[in-house]
């Protein structure tokens, strides 16, 4: 017997430093600010050692993704980690899914 699946998600985890480096390369290019450059997770959500963290990423976030939250990431403004993975995927640099952060020095 085959399972009936209803769909699929992208599940990935992903270790902090990583996150940074990838952040600090990419955003810069794709929005011009080079504030992106500095970017460190940690200090920006505060976040202690042997954590994880969870940001999950669907159609729907996409489709509700307006101006407010574009500008604030374009302008690397008030800062938001799931605004911040909602706009890699509307590029389509990541896919929709539950990506987390791992955080362990």
């Amino acid at each position: 017997m085959k399972l009936r699946t209803l769909g699929k998600q992208v599940t990935c985890i992903v270790d902090y430093s990583d996150w940074n480096k990838y952040c600090q390369t990419v955003l810069p290019e794709l929005t011009g600010n080079d504030t992106w450059k500095k970017y460190e997770v940690i200090a920006w959500e505060e976040w202690g050692n042997d954590s994880q963290h969870v940001v999950n990423v669907t159609e729907r976030d996409v489709k509700d993704f307006g101006d407010y939250e574009l500008g604030n990431v374009e302008d690397c403004d008030m800062y938001n980690l799931h605004d911040t993975f909602t706009y890699l995927v509307s590029k389509g640099l990541l896919e929709y899914g539950n990506y987390t952060i791992q955080v362990c020095w």
